[in-house]
């Protein structure tokens, strides 16, 4: 389940170094990011990984291309050349293509498991002092959404929003959970599995908290024991996570998470169907959704909080086989059980809320869901040196 490839040579422990760089770019969020136009911004360490693990690629003596590769690459072209180019899209689909044959290629499992385990705990810390020593100190000089967000108390760590820090968290759980299981310092990883759970209920997100359970049970096998104790740990994280937050509890309200998605899916799905085959083009829906294809009781979003949906929406029934053949790498054979059950929990957030929205979000999940592809003695490797 969490087992390593390594082999101990000058070049493997090259290539390690240039993959726990990157990884470790793509495990902080924004942390390393840039703040463009009072919007802060990911894409700075989005690039910087992907040149990092493109160096990897380049020198790696064996290469694994998987058939997914493809789905990237018809996504990339959709974005140029459909209705609307849109140049950014295609670089940040590019970004996460490079991040997914990353993971494929990687060497040492164990190596990424503790470099992602590093940065995720720089950004709990940052959670944590979030909520308890800057919150309380500037929500004061705060109004209007600004302050009803802050007051709330949940915590997005160096991402934009609550979450997308949520479904990061839900996709580093099965790993930390797989090591808190079986490897040294047991006592270390039980801690840090500890703190992502009070992070995930101090985030507040119901989305996050779905994707980490359904992650967790996949990862434990079957046993029914197994799944009824995750899914009572599953619903205690998750009451109290939506406790303080009284739109929850209330479907008649404008704000219910609940009644505010569905709307926005019914809307952006009909939206989606008045150009069902190509979509209305990559980068449209915050141009044109509002103005068109809002209803009353939709959210005033740029996002429609589903990556697959906004696909749809984007780049229609083409771009959805495209995206749909990415994420059939989970049904693929298993290298690391761990990393599959990452990938697992990425992918319910993708379906539940804005994930993907966060670059080095979307490249850590198509990195775990790389690695965890066996495909060592496929004819889709390339050998430099036969």
């Amino acid at each position: 389940m969490v087992g390593t490839d390594q082999q101990d040579t000058p070049r493997t422990k090259l290539l390690n170094l240039a993959t726990a760089g990157g990884l470790f770019l793509i495990s902080t969020g924004s942390l390393f990011g840039s703040n463009i136009n009072g919007i802060l911004s990911d894409r700075t360490p989005a690039i910087a990984a992907a040149l990092i693990f493109f160096a990897l690629l380049v020198f790696s003596q064996k290469r694994l291309f998987p058939r997914e590769v493809f789905g990237f690459g018809l996504l990339i072209v959709l974005s140029l050349f459909s209705l609307t180019s849109h140049i950014p899209e295609a670089l940040n689909i590019t970004f996460a293509s490079i991040a997914f044959l990353a993971g494929a290629n990687t060497l040492n499992l164990r190596l990424s498991r503790k470099i992602i385990f590093t940065g995720a705990a720089m950004l709990i810390l940052l959670g944590f002092y979030q909520r308890w020593i800057l919150f309380p100190e500037i929500v004061s000089a705060l109004e209007g959404e600004a302050r009803n967000r802050i007051a709330s108390g949940r915590i997005f760590s160096a991402f934009i929003l609550p979450g997308q820090y949520s479904a990061f968290l839900a996709t580093i759980t099965p790993l930390v959970l797989a090591s808190a299981l079986v490897e040294k310092p047991r006592a270390l990883f039980r801690i840090l599995l500890l703190l992502v759970l009070v992070s995930l209920a101090l985030a507040g997100s119901m989305s996050g908290i779905i994707a980490v359970s359904i992650g967790s049970i996949f990862l434990l096998g079957a046993d029914r024991r197994v799944q009824i104790a995750v899914g009572i740990l599953g619903c205690i994280v998750l009451f109290v996570a939506v406790l303080p937050r009284s739109e929850v509890f209330d479907l008649a309200s404008n704000a219910n998470p609940f009644t505010l998605r569905w709307a926005t899916w019914k809307a952006t799905i009909l939206g989606g169907l008045q150009s069902p085959i190509y979509g209305h083009g990559a980068g449209s829906f915050s141009e044109i959704f509002m103005d068109r294809f809002w209803t009353t009781g939709a959210d005033e979003v740029r996002h429609p909080h589903s990556w697959p949906i906004l696909v749809f929406f984007e780049n229609g029934i083409v771009g959805l086989a495209a995206w749909g053949l990415i994420f059939s790498s989970l049904l693929r054979p298993i290298r690391d059980r761990s990393f599959r059950a990452a990938a697992l929990a990425f992918f319910v957030a993708t379906l539940l809320d804005v994930a993907d929205q966060s670059l080095t979000l979307r490249a850590l999940g198509c990195y775990c869901l790389g690695a965890s592809i066996d495909l060592r003695s496929t004819k889709f490797s390339s050998n430099r040196n036969p």
